[in-house]
């Protein structure tokens, strides 16, 4: 590894891999553009993915491999990840996805074009753990409320990273949100209309692989408190999607009828809906929601050219309840 810092630090956590982290870190290692570091920290994998991380950074010097003495989780870890850039941009990946091969360059080239900007991300398909895609790319997204990019397809100023103080404590399963809300204040977020990732799906993810009640316990943190006191029915809705695009059953469907809000009736009974038809046919499941998702986001879609670069805005009231948060986030508050 040279001295000089290079242009773009790549940065991976890795927690138990797979059979998936050779396809990921290949696909790093093909981008066009070649003057970045990639910075893998290993959390305590157990299924030989920390080895295989040693093997490529022995093949090729732009690997750097780290690995802590105890898990640290999807926050902890992400932070120790980011902690190894020494560039002044950097790129998430994770070690289950795809980068497509000008990623790093066209992010690159967004920032240098837009010099106030803090975040580029982009737009994304999803795959299954076969590499088939399961949702295209929707550019309709740009033009809506929720970030229209994937995590693991970010860069963002590391400067602005720091100044905002990194991954939260506390933000477990949404520590991405977290992170976008704090950063726009002090910038743009731009997105490229250019599917630059393939996010997998393969039930590898972290919330469906823990214990059902902490996650919706965490991932509940980030919707409004309901007036009743339960989970709001949104929180069910982001870890069932998870299972529905691999496709397979949520099995929450008792312990949402035990614990969700009947606060905002239309809202509950919607997702009930959802993911009583998941438990049946998860595959029908996962038609359904990707062609109301359509739908939806049809003629937005028409607005934004490929290729096009587009700034991207969280609404007004969004920023502003996040603007009104006491402070970091811990596990007691």
């Amino acid at each position: 590894m040279s001295s000089q810092a290079p242009r773009v630090s790549v940065v991976m956590p890795v927690h138990n891999a797979g059979v998936f982290l050779d396809a990921a870190v290949e696909s790093i290692l093909a981008q066009t553009r070649t003057d970045f570091e990639f910075a893998i920290y290993d959390d305590c994998s157990q299924d030989g993915s920390w080895e295989r991380a040693l093997e490529w950074a022995a093949r090729d010097p732009r690997i750097v491999v780290r690995r802590g003495e105890k898990r640290l989780g999807p926050v902890g870890s992400s932070n120790a990840a980011a902690a190894m850039a020494r560039a002044s941009l950097v790129a998430r990946m994770d070690a289950d996805d795809l980068s497509r091969p000008d990623r790093l360059a066209l992010q690159v080239a967004a920032f240098e074009a837009h010099r106030r900007a803090v975040l580029v991300g982009s737009t994304f398909e999803i795959i299954d753990g076969s590499g088939a895609v399961v949702r295209e790319a929707k550019p309709g997204r740009i033009g809506g409320s929720t970030p229209p990019f994937a995590h693991p397809n970010i860069m963002y100023r590391r400067e602005a990273f720091d100044a905002v103080g990194g991954y939260r404590e506390g933000t477990e399963y949404f520590e991405d949100l977290d992170l976008y809300l704090r950063l726009a204040p002090l910038g743009e977020m731009l997105v490229i209309n250019s599917p630059l990732l393939q996010l997998r799906f393969a039930g590898q993810n972290a919330r469906l692989l823990e214990e059902p009640s902490d996650v919706l316990r965490q991932v509940s943190r980030q919707y409004p408190a309901m007036a009743d006191g339960k989970l709001p029915p949104m929180s069910f809705y982001s870890v069932a999607v998870l299972a529905i695009l691999k496709p397979a059953r949520p099995r929450l469907l008792g312990l949402m009828i035990r614990n969700v809000s009947f606060s905002r009736p239309l809202a509950t009974f919607s997702v009930l809906a959802m993911i009583a038809l998941a438990e049946v046919s998860p595959r029908l499941a996962r038609a359904l929601s990707g062609g109301l998702a359509s739908l939806r986001e049809r003629n937005r879609s028409r607005r934004f050219m490929p290729g096009g670069v587009y700034a991207w805005r969280f609404p007004a009231a969004t920023q502003a309840a996040a603007s009104e948060a006491p402070g970091p986030i811990t596990s007691e508050s």
